[in-house]
């Protein structure tokens, strides 16, 4: 009895390696396709190359240049410009990167809800019919702080979901700090993902029964989420501040927004006002 269940964990196992691999291959031939393919070189994404090889070159990000969203996809671009120099090329790898981790971490979440076929088809139809949660989103979208902070978001979720299944407080540290990461690259999908994990562990609080966690570890629990969000965005955006000033940080994120709300046109570009 015992071998016949260490068999069926072990064919479940290759299976799902094998979808892994599956998927893997179906996004590096997505990759192929359309490698070399830039959905808006003149704004969005020029503005992004652009402003990441000035930040490699010694500019402050906020300060110097303008920019909508939170600094980790230009730093991390930066980073990638200093390394591979200053090209089209790191910019495609970083989004191929993301386009990838991105079907795997979804396939990995949808697995702790669904069995593997249905997981794996769920995958599949959203990355093929899906625009902004699909292929698109990652390999085409109009900046790259939307497929990291997608990729951050699922890691986030993926490790919440991995706590409630064996209560370790590990995940949710690892919870809080792709949550904070997301706060640095787009902060409403940082919001979404800390939001998300308070629910959840508000809820173990409240309805502990049936929880896997031990009473006496869920109040610490969200105490550890919190923790770990809070230090990595605060230490993130708090370097920031002291080097491009809070006016400017909050003036480059929030601008965007401020202008749609007063104008009451969205997108706020391209009227006489903005």
């Amino acid at each position: 009895m015992l071998r016949k269940l260490d068999n069926r964990g072990t064919i479940a196992a290759w299976t799902d390696a094998l979808a892994l691999l599956a998927l893997l291959g179906a996004s590096i031939l997505g990759i192929w396709l359309s490698w070399g393919l830039i959905y808006d070189f003149i704004v969005d994404q020029g503005w992004h190359m652009q402003a990441s090889s000035r930040v490699a070159g010694g500019e402050m990000l906020y300060r110097d240049l303008i920019w909508m969203y939170g600094p980790l996809p230009v730093y991390l671009l930066a980073w990638l410009f200093r390394w591979l120099g200053t090209s089209v090329t790191p910019f495609l790898l970083l989004y191929a990167v993301l386009l990838t981790a991105g079907v795997l971490l979804t396939y990995r979440v949808a697995r702790f809800l669904l069995p593997l076929p249905l997981a794996l088809l769920g995958t599949v139809a959203l990355f093929l019919g899906g625009w902004w949660g699909g292929f698109v989103a990652y390999d085409q979208a109009y900046t790259g702080a939307v497929p990291l902070g997608a990729v951050m978001g699922l890691l986030s979720v993926l490790c919440l979901l991995s706590y409630l299944k064996d209560g370790r407080l590990g995940w949710l540290a690892g919870a809080g700090f792709t949550s904070g990461l997301a706060l640095l690259t787009k902060p409403e999908f940082g919001l979404a993902g800390v939001g998300t994990g308070l629910l959840i562990l508000l809820a173990l609080l409240l309805f502990p029964k049936g929880v896997v966690a031990a009473p006496g570890r869920r109040g610490r629990a969200l105490v550890v989420h919190l923790l770990c969000t809070v230090t990595v965005a605060g230490l993130g955006y708090g370097l920031l501040a002291y080097q491009a000033g809070w006016h400017n940080v909050w003036l480059g994120i929030t601008g965007y927004d401020q202008d749609a709300i007063l104008l009451q046109v969205w997108p706020p570009w391209g009227t006489q006002e903005s």
